[in-house]
């Protein structure tokens, strides 16, 4: 029944016995012979394209509204009202989102990079990224 559940759902019991472990981790052998067959447990790197970061950018409950408020403003500033100022502001404060959404979102592991050197120092941090954890591959 165990093996039906997810992995967070499961025993500390049924964990080790479902990875063929226990509590004092995996012999030397054991864990070569599971990066032989399993490979290093990295995440792959995902390339996206530039243009579609930056329209993402728009998808944003907030930026719907600022746009709407900016067409607004732009209608009464042709129908002769002084609303121009206002226009620019709001456009502006979209693009201001758009910008900063963009750079700050192109790389959103920088945080959790710098973490990880503050914590264990950047002499050690290139032995403890390849840590190994080797889990089978369950469905």
């Amino acid at each position: 029944m165990a093996s039906n559940l997810k992995w967070y759902q499961q025993s500390i019991e049924d964990v080790f016995q479902n990875l063929a472990a226990d509590i004092t981790g995996l012999t030397s052998n054991e864990a070569q012979e599971r990066l032989k067959k399993y490979g290093l447990n990295e995440l792959p790197t995902l390339k996206s394209n530039v243009l579609k970061r930056l329209l993402r950018q728009f998808n944003n409950p907030m930026v719907y509204v600022l746009i709407v408020a900016a067409v607004i403003t732009g209608i009464l500033t042709l129908r002769g009202e002084h609303m121009l100022p206002d226009t620019a502001v709001i456009l502006g404060v979209v693009i201001l989102n758009v910008v900063l959404g963009f750079l700050v979102g192109r790389n959103p592991l920088v945080p959790v990079h710098c973490a990880w050197s503050c914590i264990v120092g950047r002499e050690r941090e290139a032995e403890l990224v390849r840590i190994i954890l080797v889990f089978p591959q369950h469905a």
